[in-house]
């Protein structure tokens, strides 16, 4: 089997969505294992993958957004990767932060995360009426002055 890396094309920006394979993980444990069994493993794999979610948008600068386990139900707590890449060495920079809309509606925008290059936050986010919603923003920022922004939100 060969490994492929999957990206797509947003705004002229290559978007890596599942990195390559390790040689562990492309090549069967055991050789002599029947070929059944090695793509029942796989399938596994991608069910696994199919169980994260990701917002993620693109700034005139940059891009970013949030990658955390998807929501089957409202949560108290839930764990997210926030990331941000910064594509144009101009003195501006991106910032990323989460969104979330717990089960009363009300929405909270949590504290920006700015980076001048590329840079990922492992965070929490805790709502006792329940997250019921998840999305992310992106900015292009010139000191503290919003210049561009985008949002993925479902």
């Amino acid at each position: 089997m060969h490994a492929t890396r999957i990206t797509f094309i947003l705004a002229g920006l290559l978007l890596p969505l599942i990195g390559p394979l390790s040689a562990a993980e492309a090549a069967p444990s055991n050789p002599g294992t029947p070929p059944a069994q090695r793509t029942s493993a796989l399938v596994d794999r991608n069910q696994a993958v199919a169980k994260v979610a990701d917002r993620a948008c693109v700034t005139s600068g940059g891009y970013g957004g949030a990658r955390f386990k998807k929501l089957t139900g409202p949560v108290t707590k839930l764990k997210v990767t926030l990331w941000a890449y910064d594509g144009v060495s101009d003195g501006q920079h991106v910032r990323v932060r989460l969104v979330t809309k717990n089960s009363k509606g009300q929405r909270h925008y949590w504290k920006w995360h700015k980076t001048s290059s590329e840079k990922t936050w492992h965070t929490t986010a805790r709502d006792v009426y329940g997250i019921f919603e998840v999305g992310a923003q992106v900015a292009q920022f010139k000191g503290n002055k919003r210049l561009d922004m985008c949002t993925a939100w479902k």
